[in-house]
């Protein structure tokens, strides 16, 4: 039985060790977002995160080898698979019930996500070559189109009942001269319409191959509740990782960035803050416009409370505090890249959210132990 135990522990003390080293990966390679849609062994996250996912998934394969080492025999095998079967069965009850009994109950708000598709890629063209100032000076009545049609799209954001509006990754793009006059527009914007507005923006920097990539949360008074860079980036950040909230009258509100949210210890600050609805800006690529969206929505799960995640050149989706799929929108065959949601205002609280990797630890320790024992058991080599 437990020599079953020996391959989803080590699975799991690995891809746990890869998501804390500093090599940018964070949850990218694990197992568990393949089971995003199986919401019922989904809600196992809320006490486990996602290492009891792929605990369980991976553990199938040595009890399976162990049916077909006995020709399929299962009362021969029966140790091993009655206790996965046990497992994976009470797993399966417990997210059905939590299903049922977690079902959202607060009143929700209309939150609406813009995105508009930029003409170039900004990074490529300039922060890649040390932003020169002549190149994009002459750019800028390409990026004075690219911010009306985002005041535009929020514009009938609001028209449509939206309260919270937020931009895609990246979505306006503003030169160091320009800046306070695009606040100032955000911020008249969010006073007139009595909502609350947080565009995401590329700040450039002449000269510099690293520009400010953040978002600000602006208050239906016009004043900044808090301002946030992206974390987890392959360019230079100067962030301090902090994640920052506000209460609303729709709950308490948090946001991170695309990558940030691959990144359950970053995330799990949004758990601490009782936060109930986490806010994300990003930016895929074709190939990634699925899959990079289901990585992060699990924290969902693990946290208790509703992501929307915008995404220009990706997959956008919202989801509950159960990972229950509210919207979603592909930009690459949508024309008119505006999403709405209707989002509990209120989440709940989970296991993990306060106790955070017990599971994977738990997998270290046995990998550990198992190791240690199949080490001591080995017959030494006698020389003749």
């Amino acid at each position: 039985m437990a020599c079953t135990l020996i391959f989803p522990a080590t699975f799991v003390t690995l891809d746990y060790i890869i998501s804390i080293l500093p090599l940018g990966l964070g949850t990218s390679l694990t197992l568990a977002p393949s089971q995003f849609y199986n919401e019922p062994l989904l809600q196992i996250a809320a006490v486990t995160g996602i290492w009891g996912i792929e605990f369980l998934v991976l553990w199938a394969a040595p009890v399976i080898n162990a049916l077909w080492e006995h020709g399929f025999d299962v009362r021969r095998a029966r140790g091993p698979v009655t206790v996965y079967a046990a497992v994976l069965v009470g797993v399966l009850i417990y997210g059905g019930l939590r299903l049922v009994i977690e079902r959202p109950q607060a009143p929700t708000v209309r939150v609406a996500g813009v995105i508009v598709a930029h003409a170039q890629n900004y990074w490529d063209v300039w922060l890649d070559r040390g932003t020169p100032r002549d190149q994009v000076q002459a750019a800028s009545p390409e990026m004075q189109a690219l911010e009306d049609d985002l005041f535009a799209q929020s514009e009938q954001a609001v028209h449509s009942g939206a309260k919270i509006i937020f931009w895609s990754e990246g979505a306006a793009v503003i030169t160091p001269e320009h800046k306070a006059d695009f606040f100032k527009r955000a911020q008249d914007f969010a006073r007139e319409h009595q909502v609350y507005l947080m565009p995401a923006y590329l700040l450039l920097r002449y000269g510099d191959t690293s520009g400010f990539n953040g978002l600000t949360l602006i208050t239906p008074q016009g004043e900044i509740a808090y301002e946030y860079e992206k974390s987890m980036s392959w360019y230079a950040t100067t962030s301090d990782g902090q994640l920052h909230s506000i209460e609303t009258p729709y709950g308490r509100l948090s946001s991170v960035i695309c990558f940030d949210l691959d990144f359950p210890a970053l995330v799990r600050q949004a758990s601490e803050q009782h936060v109930d609805i986490m806010l994300v800006p990003a930016f895929d690529t074709y190939l990634t416009r699925l899959y990079h969206t289901e990585v992060g929505l699990p924290r969902a799960v693990e946290n208790g409370f509703s992501i929307m995640r915008m995404v220009n050149e990706g997959t956008s989706m919202a989801v509950d505090h159960r990972g229950h799929v509210l919207a979603s929108q592909d930009f690459f065959t949508t024309k008119l890249r505006l999403m709405f949601a209707d989002l509990p205002t209120r989440g709940t609280r989970t296991l993990y959210g306060q106790v955070g990797d017990w599971f994977a630890w738990l997998s270290i320790l046995l990998t550990a132990g198992l190791l240690g024992v199949a080490t001591l058991r080995r017959t030494p080599t006698l020389n003749n």
